[in-house]
């Protein structure tokens, strides 16, 4: 992949403390081959193994910081790892594209992208690029219903990058790594964010952008902006560069 893409901005991998770092380093190259079962061992801090939970946060830290590795499902991974009796650490990815497809999946996610990005590349850097690449996803990515969470290989690509690029439709998670790609891609610096969002149903998890623009970071949500155009058919920029006090009406990180 790193062939086909450029690398972004490691918000995530940037903020661990030195062992992590190299725990986080290790989950990488093994994703980036596309190891689908690995092992190692974790390294003690101040005489001290992390918890289970530790090492599933770091993994994520992975997938958030690299929207590139498309062919890892997040959400069903095996993790084996018990630091009271051993510090070896086993991970199972399921890859559910096969290598059959998944060099033409690479090609048609190339091009996909090269498209979106001569469409920005006209506009002014920056805020031009965001705004347009903002409008062209919310307006043109379907948020995936419960109807179509039927279709499981569907409802895998949605949270990732292919389901919003390739198929237009996506989940939070599917909008939140397209958007980053794309802005990797242009080198303007954003990272994922995970917490909660309220919804008709109140708070559940969820996933946006923040990105770094003139000096200083702001959200973007294109999930949330997604919802209010599908109800009123107009794209109202409602979470389109919003500071914390603005978006912590609604959200939580």
């Amino acid at each position: 992949m790193e062939k086909l893409f450029k690398t972004g901005d490691w918000y995530h991998y940037a903020r661990l403390p030195e062992h992590e770092k190299r725990m986080y380093m290790t989950i990488y190259n093994n994703l980036k081959e596309e190891a689908e079962d690995f092992s190692f061992r974790a390294e003690k801090h101040n005489g001290v193994l992390p918890t289970w939970d530790r090492v599933l946060e770091i993994f994520l830290h992975v997938i958030w910081d690299n929207p590139v590795l498309y062919q890892v499902d997040a959400t069903n991974i095996g993790l084996s790892y018990d630091p009271l009796r051993s510090d070896i650490v086993r991970f199972s990815c399921t890859d559910y594209f096969s290598d059959d497809v998944e060099e033409a999946v690479e090609q048609t996610l190339r091009m996909r992208v090269d498209e979106i990005l001569d469409t920005l590349r006209s506009q002014p850097r920056g805020y031009g690029q965001l705004r347009k690449l903002y409008d062209h996803m919310v307006e043109r990515i379907d948020y995936m219903d419960d109807v179509s969470r039927v279709n499981t290989l569907k409802n895998l690509e949605a949270r990732t990058v292919t389901g919003p690029l390739l198929s237009h439709l996506g989940v939070c998670a599917g909008y939140a790594k397209a958007f980053k790609l794309v802005c990797d891609q242009l080198g303007i610096g954003c990272f994922y964010i995970r917490g909660k969002g309220l919804g008709n149903g109140g708070w559940g998890n969820h996933g946006w952008n923040v990105v770094y623009l003139d000096g200083a970071f702001y959200h973007i949500d294109v999930t949330f902006e997604r919802g209010w155009y599908e109800s009123t058919g107009r794209n109202q920029h409602r979470y389109f560069l919003r500071g914390d006090e603005a978006m912590a009406k609604d959200h939580q990180w």
